[in-house]
């Protein structure tokens, strides 16, 4: 997770805090290196390069290969390519569907809204944030009491925007400026009370 270290969450988590300070809503961020378990595409990815590795020692007018070493050298070149595969972000993200990350991304932040007790809050007024690194997508999930106090409008402008961070150059800063953004509307359409209470931790839910 380059550039999202223990430093950057503090500031993360002072986004948040501010964020929280204009509005009666909780904020959660959580950010992710991937999605799931990418496996499948590595996998799928080392055939592929056996393949291309067969069609060339097959057809290559340069070299020729005993036939006995076919088979080692075909199982060198799966390995290579499921490895090569798995420490390459951005090979997997062109193996794997724009929809399917998506899907992922959101089934993840359905589960982290009810593992992290956003779903759980007084007023049901909590939204959590997931960035997924791996996949450059991002989810937000917010409970009826955000959805039915903002006017829809501003709110789906809102989400549309905060999407956008996923597949920034700078992610690290977007989702900051995000959270920020994400306090100021909150507060215009629930605006913090005088009993407002941190009734969800600030900091935001990392995984390594």
């Amino acid at each position: 997770m380059s550039g999202f270290d223990q430093d950057y969450f503090d500031r993360v988590t002072e986004a948040v805090q501010e964020a929280e300070t204009k509005t009666a809503a909780e904020v959660v961020v959580a950010v992710h290196p991937q999605t799931g378990s990418s496996r499948h595409v590595d996998s799928r990815f080392g055939p592929v390069a056996a393949l291309t590795g067969l069609v060339f020692i097959v057809f290559n007018p340069w070299t020729v290969h005993p036939p006995a070493l076919l088979p080692l050298e075909m199982a060198a070149l799966f390995g290579i390519g499921t490895l090569g595969c798995s420490v390459c972000p951005p090979l997997r993200r062109l193996l794997t569907s724009g929809k399917r990350r998506g899907r992922q991304t959101e089934a993840t932040a359905q589960a982290l809204f009810c593992e992290e007790g956003v779903a759980n809050t007084r007023a049901r007024t909590g939204v959590l944030i997931y960035l997924s690194l791996l996949e450059r997508e991002l989810a937000v999930m917010a409970d009826v009491g955000i959805v039915d106090g903002c006017e829809p409008e501003a709110w789906s402008r809102t989400v549309f925007e905060l999407r956008k961070i996923g597949p920034a150059d700078d992610s690290a800063a977007a989702l900051i400026e995000g959270v920020r953004r994400l306090g100021d509307v909150l507060g215009e359409y629930l605006p913090a009370g005088e009993d407002n209470p941190d009734e969800i931790p600030n900091r935001p839910r990392t995984k390594r």
